[in-house]
Parts: C-alpha cells; sequence; structure tokens
C-alpha cells in the first residue's frame, strides 16, 4: 500500500512515517520506481510505534527497546529520576506555598542547582559544539540521586574541578576547523549517541562481528597519513594533553564513576569492550 493509506490507518502524518522510515524503524520494500510499499505488519508496527510515543518513548528508547527489550528497565529507571527530581521540585514550591520563608530552603534549592551548574561548565569547559556534546553526554548520569555521602562528596569533587580547571582552548584555526566537523548536537540526537553506544557495549562481540569490516576500515584510517597530518589528529593529541594535565582522568572521572551507578556501569562496558578490542587486534 502506498505511503498516504498506511498513515491514515496508523493515525500518523506522512512526515511521521517518512522520518520513521529514516530512523531505522521501519522497512518498507521499495519498488522499482523508487516508491515505498508498505504492508500490513509494516500498518501494525505503525500503530505500535504510535503507542510507544504516547507513552512519552523517544525514537531512541523505541529502537534500543525493539533490539533488546531489556533496554526498558532502563528507561523506567530513567523515568523514576526524572519523576523523583520533579518531585522534590513541588516539595520545595509546596513548602513555600504553606509560608516557610525561602531563606530556610536555600540549601535544599541549591542541590537542585548545582546539578545544572554542573552542566553548564562542562558546555563551557570545551570548545564550541563539542562542549555540549560533552555536556549532554553526562546529563544523564548527573540526573540520579545522591543519596549517599559518599556520593555527595564525590559530587563536590566534580564541582571542585570544574571550579578550578581552565578551559581547553584551542587556536583560532583548529577551533574553526573543530565547529566545521562537530554538528551542533541537542539533547536527544546526543541521547540517541548514548542508546547506540551503551547497546554496542552490552553485546560487543556481536557488534564487532557484524561491524569488522567498518572497524578495521577506521583503524586503518587511523594509522594513514590522510589522518596522521590532519587538524583532527592535532585536535585529538592537544585533547589528550588536556585531558592528562588537568585530572579529568584522575579527579573528574573517578568522582563520576562513584556518584553515579550507571556510569559506573557505563565504565565497566568501555573497559570490557577495551580489552575485548585489544584482543582482536592481536
Amino acid at each position: 500500500m502506498r505511503i498516504s493509506e498506511v498513515a491514515k490507518r496508523a493515525e500518523l502524518t506522512k512526515k511521521a512515517v517518512l522520518y520513521y522510515c529514516e530512523q531505522g524503524l521501519l522497512f518498507p520494500k521499495i519498488l522499482e520506481n523508487g516508491y515505498r510499499s508498505f504492508s500490513e505488519a509494516d500498518v501494525i508496527r505503525l500503530q505500535t510505534i504510535g503507542l510507544y510515543r504516547k507513552l512519552g518513548l523517544s525514537v531512541a528508547e523505541i529502537k534500543a527497546y525493539c533490539a533488546h527489550p531489556e533496554y526498558l528497565k532502563q528507561i523506567i529507571q530513567e523515568r523514576k529520576q526524572a519523576a523523583r527530581k520533579l518531585e522534590e521540585t513541588i516539595q520545595l514550591l509546596d513548602a513555600l506555598a504553606d509560608g516557610r520563608p525561602i531563606e530556610e530552603l536555600a540549601e535544599e534549592i541549591g542541590s537542585l542547582d548545582k546539578k545544572k551548574t554542573i552542566m553548564t561548565k562542562l558546555f563551557e569547559l570545551f570548545p564550541s559544539n563539542y562542549g555540549r556534546l560533552i555536556g549532554f553526554h553526562f546529563s544523564c548520569y548527573l540526573d540520579e540521586p545522591i543519596e549517599t555521602k559518599e556520593q555527595q562528596q564525590a559530587f563536590q569533587e566534580i564541582v571542585e574541578f570544574l571550579d578550578t580547571t581552565d578551559p581547553f582552548v584551542l587556536s583560532e584555526e583548529l577551533t574553526l576547523f573543530l565547529e566545521e566537523h562537530t554538528p551542533s548536537f541537542t539533547k536527544e540526537q546526543v541521547e540517541e549517541m548514548r542508546v547506540f553506544k551503551e547497546q554496542s557495549l552490552s553485546n560487543y562481540s556481536d557488534f564487532v562481528k557484524n561491524n569488522k569490516e567498518t572497524i578495521q576500515a577506521y583503524h586503518a584510517f587511523k594509522a594513514s597519513p590522510a589522518y596522521l597530518d590532519s587538524p583532527l589528529k592535532e585536535i585529538e593529541e592537544q585533547m589528550k594533553h588536556f585531558y592528562q594535565s588537568s585530572g579529568y582522568y584522575e579527579k573528574f572521572i573517578p568522582a563520576m564513576r562513584r556518584v553515579s551507578p550507571s556510569y559506573e556501569a557505563y565504565y565497566q562496558k568501555l573497559l570490557a569492550a577495551d580489552e575485548m578490542e585489544q584482543k582482536h587486534l592481536k
């Protein structure tokens, strides 16, 4: 059937149907004339996607859930974290409504605001769009509740690190190169990348098998003159030096691991994937 019919039956716009196709949620048959031909199964899948969207799931979350149903538990956990954050805000507003002076609530309000401050400082620590990428990457891990003294101490260490670390600065030429080659990511786009990366890490052996040629091409490029003589190589070298000299690896990352159980789980997956890749390269 044509896109107009499938859109009508699924109660979606044609643009929405095309978008889901582009995002890899739907794979209609492509006819010789270039038109898409949709099946009854496509209608059912679109109706299902529509229901997921009404539950508030993003396209990235739907893709992850369809590929790995166990990912739903993580989605639920993230929703609970967001609900807790909203509940904290509502409780403070209720306290104000009951007549408590705002001065008495300053410390509690400050603890909520600190997380926003960390995001802003992460944006500012790195140049241009890269700062947004880094900031958004860590944002989901900073939304978790701080429940222990160790977490509170680690959180404070993150604040102190960002307060005392000078921003990473590039030359005007390299900054321009970075801006031209790093898209302006939205939080939703970074979330999609994070979900994809976590999926890949969770099934890294399968990821390597399914993407062997791409991985080999990547390593070949990293060893080629095209990369070694490029501004990208220079930026990566300067960034590596910044990470080492600023205490990023010794202070920021260990504190992130202690403040966020989900980041610690992600970090352990990174270590396991790195070990597997090193064996693969040998």
